[in-house]
């Protein structure tokens, strides 16, 4: 799939504290703004006004309204997660779903 954004910021090497193991551990992190397009994800293109991701979780997310447009169904929704794997989209609140 392919990611488009009018504007976006990556930073590198972010140290950020693992509470886990006691150390700090360095992370990537990509945050996307302003007309943000998934186009392919699921064979389906998706629209939102932000969208960020880091390495440790690799997953990408965004609290912002969701259009998602496919062939035979569109979704829209508010605040969306894609799993690290690419297969599942969890979609938070506000769902509506037109199967055409």
């Amino acid at each position: 799939f392919t990611i488009k954004a009018d504007d976006g910021v990556v930073k590198e090497n972010v140290l950020v504290e693992n509470l886990t193991v006691g150390e700090a551990e360095k992370k990537d992190e990509i945050y996307l703004k302003n007309n943000v397009q998934i186009i392919g994800y699921l064979n389906s293109n998706i629209k939102c006004d932000s969208l960020s991701w880091d390495s440790i979780s690799e997953t990408m997310h965004t609290q912002d309204k969701v259009e998602i447009e496919a062939e035979k169904w569109n979704i829209n929704g508010e605040g969306i997660e894609f799993s690290p794997s690419g297969d599942i989209m969890t979609i938070n609140k506000d769902v509506t779903m037109q199967i055409n």
